[in-house]
């Protein structure tokens, strides 16, 4: 994992060495923990290493009133606008009650907490509602996954605020509600791309690509098409023809269509379930490139 440092603002850079960022930690003052046990100031102390223990940081967390449940994890939002920064964190507020709210710049963060790590925030949660709530204030969230480890909520913030980075650029539709389970992934392409640019500088990782998708990508891009997209989710959907097209809002037999002409150019056998995996990261390598890196994937690729 490429090493980074949380600025007291909640800008995390990721640019840095290893070396680099040891450095500077190592000769940054040492400051007490802050007396004022908000969530605010307790985030602050944690991204800043000034308390890095579990026994520490789950004592801190012990004296916030209400003290969170066994499992938490935290939802980071941003406004598109920062002057809908202060009305979205008091729809938030009022979305989740009795959780406890920290600002970093224009990041609002929420940490919320449940006596077990289901999936779903809660029980009763409203998807549908929140993403109304982020809509009416042109914002994004993200909210990572529930964990009963107090000392992995730098990891944590590290985590979530990066997923709604990658959600903003990458979402496949115009949802505003970003999952790290969704994202996952993507993160570890991300931190691929930056070790792969540290050792090698540049973040290229068109070569550790299945071949099947640069064709695809080049025939896209010459005939307009969309013959990656939809070999990506008709191999995320089991090779399924009905849930293919559910999942591209398209009519079935554009589908079967499309998958005709994908068959013609290329000799897969998509049974195999190791080749379908590489279908699929490879497919995520190549979105990460283009929308997330801004790379011309086909600058990068010489013809057949």
């Amino acid at each position: 994992m490429d090493s980074y440092v949380v600025c007291s603002d909640g800008i995390i850079h990721t640019e840095l060495s290893r070396e680099e960022v040891l450095r500077r930690l190592s000769s940054a003052p040492y400051f007490a923990p802050s007396e004022n046990f908000s969530f605010d100031a307790l985030l602050s102390d944690i991204l800043a290493l000034r308390i890095v223990s579990e026994e520490e940081i789950a004592a801190s967390l012990d004296r916030l009133a209400p003290p969170p449940d066994k499992f938490i994890s935290l939802l980071i939002a941003r406004a598109e606008n920062s002057a809908n920064s202060e009305s979205l964190a008091a729809a938030l507020a009022g979305f989740f009650p009795g959780s406890h709210m920290a600002r970093r710049g224009s990041l609002v963060v929420l940490l919320l907490s449940r006596k077990d790590r289901a999936a779903r925030l809660y029980a009763e949660f409203d998807d549908a509602a929140l993403e109304a709530l982020l809509a009416s204030h042109s914002a994004f969230a993200a909210v990572g996954n529930a964990s009963s480890r107090r000392d992995n909520m730098r990891g944590a913030y590290y985590l979530t605020s990066r997923t709604l980075e990658l959600g903003e650029r990458l979402r496949l539709g115009r949802e505003r509600l970003f999952l790290f389970e969704d994202y996952a992934e993507y993160i570890m392409i991300d931190m691929c791309a930056q070790n792969f640019s540290d050792r090698l500088g540049n973040p290229d990782l068109v070569s550790l690509t299945h071949p099947a998708l640069i064709r695809l990508f080049r025939h896209d891009a010459k005939h307009g098409d969309n013959l990656s997209d939809i070999l990506f989710h008709y191999c995320i959907n089991d090779c399924s023809v009905a849930r293919t097209a559910a999942a591209t809002y398209m009519h079935r037999n554009t589908i079967a269509a499309k998958l005709t002409k994908i068959r013609s150019l290329l000799d897969l056998d998509l049974t195999d379930g190791r080749l379908r995996q590489r279908i699929i990261v490879s497919y995520q390598l190549l979105r990460y490139m283009e929308k997330f890196r801004h790379i011309n994937i086909i600058e990068q690729i010489r013809p057949e």
